[in-house]
């Protein structure tokens, strides 16, 4: 059933899954099985990187050669697969394969009730771990055996809510959002990941407000401690909670021992890192920010914001001429980004060149 991997797998990513309904509508639920099992495999905390979502999904509809992208990810390992939704069942095939060798290293497909997709994901990721012969700890294994079944609606409406997250480009998009969240949880009021990903959206909308609506605050904080109370070992209610207490309720002490404890249940999850980093420059541990960001970059290879992240703490650190590098980066990796020439002008300005800054 498993071909022997060559070499150590310390790396790997999921491609998007494809939608195989010929339903357009069903594209939210194949990218929500991609997410999860990013999710999933980062639980695990058998790889060193577990490639970010958003560096994934560039991918999407392309036709690549896998050796490629595994070379562009450098990763040593990708997940592929498919999904068809059909009512109340569904039907997952999963793929493991070494990009490099073009081998297929695993395969199975999975036909069950959408109740069961948590076993199914469980089913997969456990395989994968079989297959790259990594040993699960206690944590993971007790972990995997609290998956348990889910109700059908909730769980579709929350994968919707998650599309409209990860895709989001305005705060009309996070409220589209929140009401599939809510319906989520009007359906099933136990399940803790439509509180997660509800106290998400409630925390990135206060990023378009300037002045925060008490209600909103105190709702915000509510619904994460939810989350918390129905899961308290869902990494990303942890982080969200870590960005809420940092950068709204300037809890300090609190929103790190967040972050610390977000990273110990999942320690792939590069938004953790980005907004670690954004944290620990803010209270003057520059060189530990530049780490946290470098690992950011690390598990999310494609991302811009990723990239700009690591610019400030090397600038407040004095090293001028690596921030410099950083900007010169970012900008020729992706030329539409507009912020160059602000943060040239400010790493002049903090070495008093004011010349070059007025240039």
């Amino acid at each position: 059933r498993f071909l022997a991997p060559q070499g150590a797998i310390t790396a790997i990513a999921v491609l998007p899954f494809e939608n195989i309904s010929g339903d357009e509508e069903q594209e939210y639920y194949a990218d929500g099985m991609t997410g999860q099992l990013i999710s999933q495999l980062g639980n695990l905390r058998v790889f060193d990187r577990v490639i970010s979502r958003r560096s994934v999904m560039q991918y999407k509809g392309e036709s690549m050669p896998l050796a490629e992208i595994g070379a562009d990810l450098d990763v040593q390992a990708l997940v592929e697969g498919s999904v068809l939704l059909m009512g109340d069942r569904v039907q997952v095939t999963a793929f493991l394969l070494d990009p490099a060798r073009d081998k297929q290293l695993w395969t199975d497909t999975f036909d069950e009730p959408v109740a069961n997709i948590m076993d199914i994901q469980k089913r997969i990721v456990t395989a994968i771990a079989q297959a790259v012969r990594r040993e699960l700890d206690p944590a993971a294994q007790k972990r995997l055996r609290q998956m348990g079944t889910v109700n059908p609606i909730a769980h579709k409406k929350c994968m919707r809510g998650f599309k409209w997250i990860y895709d989001q480009e305005s705060k009309d998009e996070l409220e589209l959002a929140v009401n599939y969240f809510e319906e989520a949880i009007e359906a099933d009021s136990t399940y803790a990941l439509a509180h997660a990903g509800l106290g998400e959206c409630l925390t990135q909308m206060l990023h378009f407000s300037q002045i925060p609506d008490p209600e909103h605050l105190a709702r915000t904080g509510a619904v994460i401690d939810r989350a918390l109370e129905l899961d308290s070992e869902l990494a990303e209610v942890h982080l969200t909670r870590a960005h809420f207490l940092w950068e709204h309720q300037f809890e300090f002490p609190e929103a790190e021992e967040s972050f610390v404890r977000a990273l110990e249940l999942n320690p792939t999850l590069g938004q953790t890192y980005f907004y670690y980093s954004m944290y620990l420059a803010q209270v003057g541990r520059y060189e530990d920010a530049a780490a946290a960001a470098r690992k950011a970059i690390e598990l999310d290879p494609s991302s811009m914001w990723m990239q700009e992240v690591l610019i400030h703490p090397l600038a407040m650190a004095g090293k001028y001429d690596e921030a410099m590098a950083q900007v010169e980066a970012t900008s020729r990796n992706y030329p539409s980004w507009s912020r160059a020439d602000g943060w040239k002008w400010t790493i002049f300005i903090y070495q008093d060149k004011w010349e070059d800054a007025l240039a």
